[in-house]
C-alpha cells in the first residue's frame, strides 16, 4: 500500500495517474524545446552561417541529431523510458548542440547573426532593434 493511501491522501490509482500527468508533461515540454531549438538553427543560425560564409556543418548534424533523438524517443512504448531518454536529451545532448552553436556564433560576423548576441541580450537599453 502506497503511504498517500494509508493517510487517505491518494487512492493508488490516483497516485499513478498523477505520476503519468507530471510525465507526460515533462515529455511535452522537453518536445517543444527541442523543436523549438531545431527550428531556430535552421530559420536562424543556418542562414546565419550562409550569409557570412562560415561552414555550418556542425549546425547541420546538430539538427539531424536533435531530430533523430526525438524519434527514437516517440518509438519508444515506456512513458518512464521515454521521459529518461529526454531527460538526456534536454541535459546532455542539447546543451552539446547549444555549444556547437555557441561556437558558431562567435565565427559569424555580428552583422551577419540574425538572433541577439548575450551582449544584446544583457544590455537591452544601449541596443537599438
Amino acid at each position: 500500500m502506497l503511504h498517500a493511501e494509508t493517510h487517505g491522501v491518494f487512492t493508488e490509482a490516483e497516485t499513478v495517474a498523477r505520476k503519468d500527468i507530471l510525465l507526460e508533461q515533462y515529455l511535452g515540454t522537453v518536445d517543444m524545446e527541442v523543436h523549438c531549438m531545431v527550428n531556430m538553427i535552421k530559420t536562424a543560425v543556418i542562414p546565419s552561417c550562409k550569409a557570412a560564409a562560415v561552414d555550418f556543418a556542425t549546425a547541420t548534424a546538430g539538427v539531424t541529431t536533435l531530430q533523430s533523438a526525438w524519434a527514437a524517443i516517440e518509438e519508444m512504448d515506456d512513458l518512464y523510458a521515454q521521459c529518461a531518454a529526454a531527460r538526456t536529451l534536454r541535459l546532455e545532448t542539447m546543451v552539446a548542440v547549444r555549444a556547437d552553436i555557441d561556437t558558431l556564433e562567435g565565427d559569424v560576423p555580428e552583422a551577419d547573426w540574425s538572433l541577439a548576441s548575450y551582449r544584446e541580450l544583457l544590455f537591452l537599453d544601449s541596443h537599438p532593434f
